[in-house]
């Protein structure tokens, strides 16, 4: 368990789709740099997308990632995404919304269907600690300079599950 940053989070429907709000906590005395957005190749550019992973997590459970992680047939390639400075002993806050039902989503594709006795969720969401060796900018038709960390040490947290809300 990580001591340097902290995930909190709630899920409430609404409308036809399931919000999540999350807060994330520098518990250091530097900057933490979290996921921002996932990036995904479009055409033979890059993308920003406002999507995050969705994919099943063992039995009744599901995972919603804001982090590199490879899906249900793993990629050689994982697309790392772009991130956005937390600085010390502050907090972030933000949410994201996904259909609802739930469907299978991750940037590098090829997912299997949301099991249909899914009862709980877990959110993952990947950061690192400090300046990174460089910063990459992608060939992008983004309105923003896509921008995408190398040579650093990305962590992962990891919080639930929790139950899914019900209609």
């Amino acid at each position: 368990m990580t001591t340097d940053a902290k995930l909190e989070w709630t899920m409430a429907l609404d409308g036809g789709r399931l919000r999540v709000n999350y807060d994330v906590s520098n518990m250091t005395n530097a900057s933490i740099y979290v996921v921002d957005k996932l990036v995904m190749r479009k055409g033979k550019k890059w993308a920003r997308t406002d999507q995050v992973t969705v994919m099943n997590d063992g039995p009744g459970s599901v995972k919603f990632a804001l982090a590199a992680i490879s899906s249900d047939a793993p990629a050689a390639t994982l697309y790392t995404p772009t991130f956005r400075e937390v600085i010390a002993g502050q907090i972030l806050h933000d949410s994201f919304t996904v259909d609802y039902p739930l469907k299978s989503w991750n940037p590098v594709g090829r997912t299997n269907p949301i099991a249909p006795d899914i009862k709980t969720a877990t959110l993952m969401l990947q950061y690192f600690q400090g300046e990174p060796a460089r910063w990459n900018t992608l060939e992008s038709d983004d309105s923003q300079p896509l921008k995408v960390p190398e040579g650093h040490s990305p962590r992962l947290l990891r919080v639930g599950p929790q139950p899914l809300p019900t209609k």
